[in-house]
């Protein structure tokens, strides 16, 4: 007895020793598995935040091409008032050289009968000097016109600065000359020259001055046509790839979305169509999913049951993530409406994706516990205390492909995250450059045409 006893006590302390050693692996598998998960949490947290700093990027890029529309208004609004400008410089040129035309046509009309007047003026001098020797019966007469002559000359000289005492005398029949007739004709001039006022002598200054305003202002104008065909044609350039690109897109999503649509329902119909509109853009326009489940007709997706939707709905964010993969996705109670059969469908087409996507399930569910590769939940095996629990349910081999789907995951997400920050510093540059070449046009009046500034030939996804 005390023999069986003996070999009872140390068959117990073997136990004992193997139980042990099986507490201590498990303890120091449980500290792994909490500094993975530390770990895990820490990542998580810091791709958190680079999504975070990638839509501030995108925010800021819209607010950036909205001030780009903002500037092309404005130097369309300044080049219609300098158009304004323009038409009203013009016309009043028009009128100020009509004008000086007319002032310098009556100008030389009067000097020119002026000159007829100084000419016969000095005609009666001569003829006047010569009758000084006719008889005395003409003598009285004489006198009278001798006077006559006086006046007209001092007239001369203080109407026309003209001597008419120095000019030449030629001999001329005095009796052949109409003094009346030429008094008349001297009055008419007098009274010609004074209707004409004040000849604004300016005027041929304030001309060079308007052609060379108008010689700047055309010159404005084809700066900012230039400027402005370019940004019209860089807008139609960006709509036409970013049209191109929604059709290619779309056309993707739509095939990606019916095979997975099919797979999931075991054959029927999906297609997303386009609610089009006459005259309305095609960004502008809706979009309506149509499906049609076998033994169904086509219906759209509001008229399906709760399951039906839940899928159908599942099957097109995992088509979109065929269009542009994450390194990540979170699913919150997306199986809540499914049923076993259905939720059974539901972590198959999740466990497709698992290769390029690391997903985060938050679910009550069994099947689709089951169907995890690592549970985390949240225990409380003492009343009002809390701890937080995980279960490797794929084992040592599980944790190591769990490990090194880990590692590629990290990879393909530092590569994705250098891709994204490429593509938002070339959005980036590419914004600054429009405004630049906004700005410099607009402001012709101070600084020549700018260099037009070309956004890349691809530009990048904004997601």
């Amino acid at each position: 007895e005390i023999r069986s006893l003996a070999e009872s006590v140390k068959v117990a302390e073997e136990g004992r020793a193997r139980i042990q050693e099986e507490v201590t692996a498990v303890q120091v598998a449980r500290a792994k598995a909490e500094e993975k998960q530390q770990s895990a949490e820490s990542r998580i947290e810091l791709m958190r935040g680079q999504r975070d700093q990638h839509r501030a990027a995108i925010v800021r890029a819209d607010e950036a091409l909205g001030q780009i529309a903002a500037r092309i208004e404005a130097a369309t609004q300044d080049f219609e008032r300098q158009s304004s400008e323009k038409a009203a410089a013009e016309k009043d040129i028009e009128s100020k050289r009509a004008a000086v035309e007319e002032a310098l046509a009556a100008r030389q009309s009067a000097q020119a009968r002026a000159g007829a007047s100084r000419d016969a003026l000095a005609g009666v001098e001569r003829r006047g000097a010569e009758e000084g020797a006719e008889l005395q019966n003409l003598r009285v007469r004489d006198a009278q016109r001798s006077t006559m002559l006086d006046n007209l000359a001092a007239r001369a000289r203080d109407e026309f600065q003209v001597d008419l005492a120095a000019a030449e005398s030629a001999p001329e029949d005095e009796a052949s000359i109409d003094w009346e007739s030429l008094g008349r004709e001297a009055d008419d001039l007098r009274a010609k020259i004074a209707s004409f006022g004040v000849v604004n002598t300016a005027a041929l200054d304030q001309i060079d001055e308007l052609e060379a305003r108008e010689k700047d202002l055309l010159g404005q104008q084809k700066d900012i046509d230039g400027a402005k065909r370019q940004l019209e044609e860089l807008i139609r350039r960006i709509n036409r790839e970013s049209k191109e690109l929604f059709e290619r897109t779309l056309e993707f999503v739509r095939e990606q979305f019916g095979s997975i649509f099919r797979k999931v329902f075991g054959g029927g119909k999906a297609d997303i169509l386009l609610q089009a509109e006459e005259g309305v853009d095609p960004f502008d326009q809706g979009l309506e999913v149509m499906v049609r489940i076998p033994q169904r007709e086509l219906m759209p997706i509001s008229s399906l049951s709760g399951g039906q939707k839940s899928l159908t709905a599942f099957s097109l964010v995992m088509a979109l993530f065929k269009a542009n993969p994450s390194p990540f996705c979170i699913l919150d109670e997306a199986d809540a409406a499914l049923d076993e059969s259905n939720v059974d469908k539901y972590a198959a087409l999740v466990n497709e994706f698992v290769h390029e996507t690391q997903f985060i399930v938050v679910t009550h569910n069994k099947r689709t516990m089951a169907a995890a590769d690592v549970l985390y939940g949240v225990t409380m095996e003492t009343p009002g205390v809390s701890r937080k629990v995980s279960v490797d349910l794929n084992g040592t081999e599980g944790l190591e492909a769990l490990m090194k789907r880990r590692e590629e995951l990290r990879k393909s997400r530092a590569e994705a995250s250098t891709r994204k920050a490429a593509e938002l510093a070339a959005v980036r540059a590419a914004a600054e450059a429009a405004m630049e070449a906004e700005e410099t046009p607009v402001a012709v009046a101070e600084a020549g045409p700018a260099e037009p500034q070309v956004l890349p030939d691809n530009p990048p996804e904004l997601s």
